[in-house]
């Protein structure tokens, strides 16, 4: 059976005729959804055993049990992507029409039927049709996806698995980014990293078999590609759609931390190792081991903070800064300005020693801007003016604030203006007989404990 023109016999010379000769051919419609070759399991009670049927010229057909065994079988189960239970003669029923191949002979080792040694036939006997029954193979749900035919892991040829059967999809490059963040995300990749690129003209490869009728319609915020609505299909494999989620492949032994609130400085940890991010066991997990993972991501040790304990941070001198203080969760974060006074200052300034004149205080912008994923920790801070530090005053936890980090307070205390072991007392109403006792060490004035 020729399949090219050329390979058929012919006449030689030429001949004197007219036209009224030429001649015309009807193909019937193939379904363009298949390839030659392509195997299905028809009439079994699931999907992975049946009849054995290949799509061969346009239809499909049945395949004899002359020759068949249990290489033959395991042929058309690895083609199916499932492992093998067992060959039989059809108990699955007779087909009908033509019966394709009569005889086929594999070793094996062949990834597709049309590799093995074919007969083909055209014989209408049904008796001898044979049927396959395949292992179930992993348990797939609904909705799942893959990337094959690419070079790695994380790149490839978009299939997705519906009733049954996993197919490719269409997209085009209007649609396909969006949902590119959707297939990196359902299939675990960090989509901060983003994705390289989506393809949408068989990028890794045309796939075989079905496409399944999705054109995407994703916003890119979808947890699952399933989410995304249809718009319509494409029903050539010259369009199937692929996506690399990685552009930046991290190095072996990358960490992350990975906190659903975004919190930078905490969360759950991921290793990258052999292509893919996974947790670690806390197993033996020590204060070492974490002070190890804080200084890989270039940031400090481990070190609690006590809650309410303040600091100035990014100032030229040590007497300014944006101010920050610690949360309940023993974090550090800024304090948003909203509701701030004069008074608020003055009681700030005196939480790190500095002179109990008024401080001056201005938008976080002069003290550099930090990332969002920074904590907010304070809000709506209430001073009288009178306390010692802020711990005496009140504010509302981040937990109530709108604030931003467009909010962040900075303030620009006095310098100290006393010498170290100076004492002074510091009274209410101005009175300079009687008070809280205030000791200057390091030019910085502060209360004094006996027990010091």
């Amino acid at each position: 059976m020729e399949y090219n023109l050329t390979d058929c016999e012919t006449g030689t010379g030429t001949r004197q005729s007219s036209h009224d000769e030429d001649v015309g051919v009807k193909c019937n419609t193939i379904d363009e959804n298949y390839r030659n070759g392509d195997i299905r399991l028809v009439g079994g009670p699931h999907n992975w055993e049946g009849r054995v049927e290949i799509f061969w010229n346009g239809t499909w057909g049945t395949i004899s049990d002359v020759d068949w065994g249990m290489s033959e079988a395991q042929v058309v189960c690895k083609q199916l992507e499932l492992p093998l239970e067992g060959s039989v003669p059809s108990p699955y029923g007779q087909g009908s029409g033509v019966i394709r191949i009569t005889s086929v002979n594999c070793s094996g080792s062949e990834n597709n039927v049309i590799r093995c040694s074919l007969s083909m036939g055209s014989s209408s006997n049904h008796q001898n049709d044979v049927g396959v029954k395949c292992g179930k193979g992993a348990d797939y749900k609904h909705g799942d996806i893959r990337l094959v035919g690419g070079f790695y892991s994380w790149e490839g040829r978009v299939e997705i698995y519906l009733d049954g059967v996993w197919g490719t999809i269409t997209a085009n490059s209007a649609d396909g980014e969006d949902g590119a963040h959707v297939v990196c995300r359902q299939l675990g990749y960090d989509t901060h990293y983003g994705f390289d690129r989506n393809y949408y003209e068989a990028h890794f490869g045309e796939g075989v078999g079905t496409i399944h009728p999705y054109r995407l319609g994703c916003s890119g915020t979808e947890y699952r590609l399933v989410h995304c609505y249809i718009v319509s299909r494409s029903w050539y494999h010259n369009k199937d759609w692929s996506v690399s989620c990685l552009n930046d492949v991290p190095e072996e032994g990358e960490v992350k931390l990975f906190d659903r609130r975004n919190n930078y400085n905490r969360g759950l940890l991921q290793v990258w190792l052999n292509g893919r991010w996974g947790v670690v066991s806390d197993t033996a997990w020590t204060i070492e081991d974490t002070n190890t993972v804080c200084r890989q991501l270039g940031r400090n040790d481990f070190a609690p903070c006590a809650h309410g304990d303040v600091r100035l941070t990014n100032g030229q001198s040590e007497n300014e800064g944006r101010l920050e203080i610690c949360n309940s969760f023993s974090v550090w974060g800024t304090v948003c300005n909203k509701h701030w006074t004069q008074a608020v200052s003055k009681v700030a300034c005196h939480s790190f020693g500095y002179g109990y004149e008024e401080g001056s205080y201005h938008t976080y912008s002069t003290f550099n801007r930090i990332p969002a994923t920074f904590a907010i920790a304070a809000d709506y801070v209430r001073c009288s003016g009178s306390e010692n530090s802020l711990r005496e005053c009140t504010y509302f936890s981040h937990s109530f604030s709108e604030c931003s980090h467009n909010d962040d307070i900075g303030i620009i205390c006095p310098p100290a203006n006393c010498e170290d072991r100076d004492i002074k007392l510091r009274g209410t109403a101005g009175s300079e007989k009687e008070g809280l006792v205030l000791v200057c060490i390091n030019k910085k004035m502060g209360s004094y404990l006996p027990d010091q």
